[in-house]
């Protein structure tokens, strides 16, 4: 199995979206109320474009999203991070 990681585009942000939301839910499951978190999934279109607009303006901002995919089967993505393009201070 290859790991490739690769700059997000616009496509992937439906994908992002979704991990997002179920990393929420699964890692809060036992913090935050079980109610709030099933909220999340009806946001899913909202966090899709939040996540469009993040890619899409991220040269602009000097910042990038990256992608983790798997190249076997399961294929699709694996993980997502945001970040600055340079550290200061």
């Amino acid at each position: 199995m290859a790991i490739l990681v690769r700059e997000a585009e616009v496509a992937d942000a439906g994908a992002i979206a979704t991990s997002h939301v179920r990393s929420w839910q699964v890692g809060y499951a036992n913090v935050i109320s079980g109610e709030l978190l099933r909220g999340l999934g009806s946001e899913l279109a909202q966090r899709t474009l939040w996540w469009q607009t993040i890619i899409l303006g991220a040269e602009a901002e000097d910042r990038f999203v990256l992608v983790v995919e798997f190249d076997d089967e399961t294929g699709g993505l694996a993980g997502w991070r945001a970040m600055p393009r340079r550290q200061t201070g």
